[in-house]
């Protein structure tokens, strides 16, 4: 069984998630300065990959 392929999934998928607690983190962080309009910019996009579960 090649688990190569899985195993790269995997890495792919944590970093992704990194990312997205970044997002989160920029997010609150702007909403505390009160800066408009840029929630959701960098936070929908990298939602799109449905690995919430």
């Amino acid at each position: 069984m090649p688990a190569n392929g899985d195993q790269q999934q995997h890495q792919q998928h944590q970093q992704h998630q990194q990312q997205h607690q970044q997002a989160l983190k920029n997010e609150a962080d702007n909403q505390q300065r009160g800066l408009p309009g840029v929630r959701g910019v960098g936070h929908g996009t990298l939602h799109v990959c449905g690995s919430q579960r």
